[in-house]
Order: C-alpha cells, then structure tokens, then sequence
C-alpha cells in the first residue's frame, strides 16, 4: 500500500472514532477532548476536580483554535475538524455541527478562507441586507403571537441586542447557504424578527402618538383624551376626521337662532328659565346631575339667553369634561373608549356629532355599511313624526363619541338636547352615564334604542353579531 492510501485510511479510522467518542457540550467553544487521554501541552482552561458529594470527576475543557475541515453525508455538512488551542494536529477531532453552535465565526473563517485565501473577513452589504429582509419577514399568526408575548398598552418588552444581532448576521453571510443549517438560521431569524417587530411597534406608537396630538388640538372639551393600543400593531385609521358640531351636507341647514331666551342671571335654576316653557324642574342638578328619565327631551339655555357660560343649564354645550382613552379592544370590536376617571349616574360624558344628512342618503350609504357589517347612522326620529327626516353619519367626521361600542347593558343612555336650534326634527345628541361608572371602564350605549321585533331567519344574516358578552346580550346589534 502507498502512504497516499494509508493516509486515507488514517484519516477514515481517525474519524470513526471521534463519531464514537464524542459528547455534545453545552457550550461550543469548549469541549471534553476524546475518551484517548492526549499527552497535554497546552495551558489548561479548567483542570479535572473532584465532586465531594458524587466522588465523580470533572471533565476539563479545551478551547478551539480553528476549524482545519469538514465531512458531508450527500450535500450536508455534519462533522468539521478542530484544532485545538495549545494541542498539536495530532489531536485534532471531528465534532458534530451541534457542537460549534457558539463558533460560527471560526466556521465563517474556515469557508472564506477556501474561497478567500489570506483576506480574512469578507462581507457583501448587499449579501447582508438580503439576508436580514428575508429573515425578518414577520407573517400574520407571528405577529399575533408577538402581541400577546411583547406588547403593553404604551409600549413593549421586547430586549434585543442589535448590534449583537447584526453581527450573528454578518457571520452567518460569511458561511456558504450550502453549509448553513436550519439552526444557523434559526438563531438569527428569530431576534431579527423580534427587531423587526419592534420597529413596526415604536412605528406605531409614533403614529397614534401624532394622531392623540392631532384630536386634542382640535378638540374644544376641557378635558384631554388618550389613544393606545395593547392588541396588535394597526395604526390610526385613515378616513376619519375630528369635529366638534355637526357638519351638514349641501341639502341640510340647521337653523341657530332660538326665539326663546331667558333673561335669568346666575345658575338659570329658578323658574323664570327657558326650560319652564316645557317641564316643571330644571333638567340638572346644582352639580350638573341630570334628573329626567330615559326619553325626556332637554331644553338647555341658548346663545341668546343673558345667562353667562357659566349657566347651570349649559351642560352639553360646556363639552366633554371626562378625560378618557380611545384604545384597541382585546375582543374584536375594534377601536372603543374608556373613562380614565370615576363618572356618577345623570352625568354627563360626550356629545355624538357627525355628519347631518336627509333620510334619502341615510338609506343608500347604509346599504353600503350593511355590507361590511359596521354603520355609525344615527337617526334623529325624537320627534313624534311617523317619518324621520334628518340622520346623523358619524363614520367619517366624528369625535371621541365615534369609538364608542354597543353593548345590550350599556352604561351610556341617548337624550336629544336642544340648544340654538327649535327645530324638533334636529336635536343635539347628548350620552349621559345611566349609572355610576368605574375609572377605566369601557363606555358604551344601545345602538339599537328602539326594541324591534326579530328579523325574519333569511335576513339574520344581513345583521350584526353582538360581541358585548353581557348577562342579557340579543347577539345581535340590529
């Protein structure tokens, strides 16, 4: 036999036995060496001790120096040859990939360094921003579940070292596809999807940030509101404008000069009041309580009225003096608002405002909102006219009171309010707390104030389900 094939042979016999001898460590950079004890020759990382409580004896550990080759079986790589640091090539062993999962730069080197000779690292930046976007692609159910791991009201959790991962990517650019496996991969696909999935969150954040800013702007309500979201990563939605007092459109006017005024001065509580021309008791309470019942009308105290803003007959008109939260539901509702404070019963909470339009045109965009399952018509049929006349559209001009969700037990109750208009057919719609109201509860009220017989079986589907999971739920909205 030649020394060509008698070297073959070494070279096989030598790696069957480090397949036989070799045990996985936790740690890739350090390794038991084989059962064969080599002479040592190098500095020891951690000598042998023994465990007083098992008698047993410690492996000592060795640190690789580089990688001096590689096996395949078909085109996978499952062993590289290691030289160890301060041991000659005698002892040199072939581990198994799972062993070198902390080395992956030395294996880098060892594939450049075949194609590379002698010019150390090579990284193509176009290599490695390819790379980084087809690992960070983020796909529906990952990002739900990276919302219920990582995701706060206000913010996040995730803790991710980038300059860390930046550099497992560039590593792993360095290493041939053909000798990358699905761990490889897996240890840099995962923190760059968490990074991924971080910049789309602070993105977010930044968005409702700016759109919070924007409402409170416009807003004239004393009181401030919120926006945040701890469900997912939508962000503000796009066909929605802050108002706050009807809009008409071209064919509808609202008259604003009331021919009744009061000439009270103070608080308009006595019953020298505007509000005298319809009921016996002023409709607040000195603390701005209302006192009537579900379906009475209020009159409050208009523009031509000498009372001063201060008027305790001008509670709708003062605005919103809750502060309160838009945010995500957890339940499927979308968007909904919650108060920040403690609200009492007859309180006041927001005026629903929108888009003032004719009955024809409350009918045609409501076949369009049917369709989608979702519709902010509201119809103005306080009035004791078979016909109603005028509807409210809040679905793109609103304000706070357009989040608002139903609920077959709401804490809300509708009252039409009349101001600067007498018109009966248009009335300002006030919400009013039906009873007393938790901090941080969510608000809600009926969308469906009038109780209607049941639809017909063929026509349940062209309705709402309910998802308000009260003791008395109808399961449908309308």
């Amino acid at each position: 036999m030649n020394d060509e094939g008698a070297l073959i042979i070494i070279q096989e016999d030598e790696l069957l036995l480090a397949k036989k001898v070799v045990e996985p460590v936790k740690n890739g950079v350090k390794r038991k060496l084989p059962m064969i004890e080599p002479k040592k020759r190098g500095k020891k990382k951690r000598g042998s001790s023994a465990n007083s409580k098992t008698n047993t004896v410690l492996p000592e550990e060795y640190e690789v120096e580089r990688i001096v080759a590689h096996s395949k079986t078909g085109d996978k790589i499952d062993y590289y040859k290691v030289k160890w640091k301060g041991w000659d090539e005698a002892h040199d062993t072939w581990e198994p990939v799972d062993n070198l999962r902390s080395s992956l730069a030395m294996i880098a080197d060892y594939h450049q360094n075949r194609i590379y000779p002698g010019r150390g690292e090579v990284v193509y930046k176009s290599h490695v921003d390819t790379l980084r976007i087809q690992l960070s692609e983020l796909n529906e159910g990952l990002i739900s579940d990276l919302c219920v791991q990582y995701l706060t009201n206000y913010g996040h959790t995730v803790d991710v070292n980038e300059d860390e991962v930046e550099e497992k990517l560039s590593v792993l650019c360095r290493i041939p596809p053909f000798a990358r496996d699905a761990k490889m991969i897996d240890e840099v696909r995962r923190p760059l999807q968490l990074l991924e999935f971080k910049r789309r969150r602070e993105r977010q954040m930044e968005l409702l940030k700016a759109w919070e800013g924007d409402m409170n702007s416009i807003s004239t309500d004393p009181a401030k509101l919120q926006v945040y979201n701890g469900v997912d990563l939508d962000g503000v939605p796009t066909n929605f404008h802050y108002i706050n007092n009807y809009v008409t459109d071209c064919d509808v006017e609202i008259p604003d000069n009331n021919p009744l005024a009061c000439s009270c001065e103070g608080h308009c509580l006595k019953k020298t009041c505007c509000w005298n021309t319809q009921w016996s008791e002023a409709p607040y309470t000195k603390d701005g309580i209302l006192r009537f019942a579900k379906g009475c009308p209020i009159f409050e105290c208009n523009k031509n009225c000498k009372c001063g803003p201060n008027c305790g007959n001008r509670i709708l008109q003062k605005g919103r003096t809750v502060p309160v939260a838009i945010f995500k539901t957890a339940n499927g509702c979308g968007w909904g608002v919650r108060t920040l404070v403690d609200i009492k019963k007859g309180q006041f909470v927001v005026e629903y405002v929108g888009e003032v339009i004719k009955f024809d045109t409350a009918e045609h965009r409501g076949k369009t909102y049917d369709k989608v399952g979702c519709t902010y018509l509201f119809d103005l049929d306080f009035n004791d006219n078979v016909e109603c006349p005028y509807t409210v559209d809040a679905a793109v001009y609103g304000n706070t009171s357009h989040f608002i969700n139903h609920s077959c037990e709401p804490n809300l109750h509708v009252f039409a309010v009349w101001v600067d208009s007498m018109d009966m057919d248009l009335p300002r719609l006030g919400l009013y707390a039906c009873r007393n109201i938790k901090a941080f509860e969510e608000l809600s009220f009926d969308y469906m104030i009038e109780k209607k017989t049941p639809k017909k079986k063929k026509d349940l589907e062209k309705q709402t389900t309910c998802r308000c999971n009260s003791k008395n739920c109808r399961k449908l909205v309308f």
